[in-house]
């Protein structure tokens, strides 16, 4: 039994189940990219609907507006979804809005039997883009899906009274969630003002020197990054065979928001090649990794390490002298200047790559060891707090998905929730 069958199978007595045509009318964006203006009137996207972000967009004329307002309207209370490239992200309109659409949108038009959010919040399901995934046209670049496929899909249909509370909530869980993506957004932006300050002014200095890299607190160095090193190298150049159980083999992808991951299906090497690799060098905790091949730029600093991962060459490691605090250089290789600096090198590489000896030259900013320690204390603090928000996000996020599962399908009902 397929998964609509399944969900179809075990719905409550009084929901039904229907194609979209019989609960909406379907319509699709204009099909012609249009002249845009400065400002004018806001012309929406994939891209607006898959950030759940309309405040930048681009702007077409009010009698282009006009022309295919006559065809159709957004309004308040529709539902958007991705139809081209990304299939299957909706948006409930909550907003008076004044604004047109392109071919890559589809616009519902809820009939009577549907309440808009609860249709959107269900498009938004793992039950629903399943179906979508049948019906999306792969071998299309990019990929999308029809607007006589999409009125096919279908959906449970609760009682309009289950489907409001449902749509409420699913929709207060949402609500959780954007409060927290503000926190994170502002101690985001903390972060990096600190970063900006502290990593070249420092604190409660009042002598100030000229450096390569502008104006530095006196007692300061700029060097190398060879020069505060013990080690500089990237992972493995050679070819290696692959083995069902064994050490993983990782990549620059797997170096993301500054740990190390390693994924289920990730590559495989044996022991023994593990230890041809490290035959004269180990990687240990408080070595820096930083991504140089691809995404360029990503930083994690090694912890509690037991020789259970290694890289390919997209991934170079910095072991750091001791009169250098590894935080320290790890927030520095996260500031906007040295990835402004890994980004130029990439760019004048041939294979769109930084190559070790040029990754050695760059300089840095080093303070005393005593400062580095502080201001890498002080960064870290607002990273934890910033990991906290990122960990609550997620568990919302879980919460949603584990209550969509369970609501949407009726194995839940809410009737007690309903004033009579």
């Amino acid at each position: 039994m397929n998964l609509v069958d399944s969900i179809k199978e075990n719905l409550p007595k009084s929901w039904g189940f229907v194609e979209l045509k019989d609960i909406a009318k379907i319509y699709d964006g204009t099909h012609q990219t249009p002249k845009y203006c400065e400002t004018g009137i806001p012309f929406y996207s994939v891209e607006h609907v898959v950030a759940d972000n309309f405040s930048k967009t681009k702007f077409i004329s009010e009698e282009v507006f006009e022309k295919e307002n006559k065809r159709v309207k957004l309004e308040k209370g529709d539902v958007l979804m991705t139809r081209i490239g990304n299939v299957g992200t909706a948006k409930y309109i909550d907003w008076d809005v004044k604004a047109s659409f392109y071919v890559s949108l589809a616009l519902f038009k809820c009939k009577d039997n549907i309440n808009s959010r609860y249709l959107a919040q269900y498009i938004n399901s793992y039950y629903f883009k399943k179906e979508l995934w049948k019906k999306i046209i792969h071998v299309a670049f990019p990929i999308k899906i029809n607007l006589g496929d999409l009125n096919k899909c279908k959906i449970p249909l609760p009682p309009l009274p289950e489907q409001q509370k449902i749509a409420d909530i699913l929709s207060t869980v949402d609500e959780k969630i954007a409060v927290i993506d503000q926190q994170i957004k502002a101690t985001e932006e903390l972060k990096k003002g600190l970063m900006q300050r502290l990593l070249t002014k420092g604190m409660g200095h009042t002598e100030f020197k000229d450096s390569p890299l502008g104006k530095i607190p006196k007692s300061w160095e700029v060097k190398p990054l060879r020069k505060a090193s013990l080690l500089i190298k990237d992972g493995t150049h050679s070819t290696h065979k692959n083995v069902d159980k064994g050490i993983p083999l990782l990549s620059a992808k797997d170096v993301k928001g500054n740990r190390v991951l390693i994924p289920d299906d990730c590559r495989r090497i044996s022991t023994v090649e593990f230890n041809k690799i490290h035959k004269n060098f180990r990687l240990k905790n408080g070595d820096i990794l930083i991504t140089l091949v691809g995404t360029i730029g990503r930083v994690a600093l090694i912890k509690n390490y037991s020789e259970n991962y290694t890289f390919q060459r997209s991934v170079g490691y910095v072991r750091l002298k001791d009169d250098c605090n590894a935080l320290y250089f790890k927030y520095f290789f996260q500031s906007e200047y040295f990835t402004k600096e890994l980004n130029r090198l990439s760019n004048a590489s041939a294979q769109a790559g930084v190559y070790l000896g040029e990754l050695g030259k760059i300089k840095c900013i080093i303070p005393c060891l005593k400062e580095q320690k502080e201001i890498a204390e002080i960064l870290g603090k607002v990273d934890a707090k910033l990991q906290t928000q990122k960990d609550k996000k997620q568990a919302y996020q879980q919460l949603k998905k584990g209550l969509m599962q369970q609501l949407l399908t009726g194995k839940i009902r809410v009737t007690n929730l309903i004033k009579a």
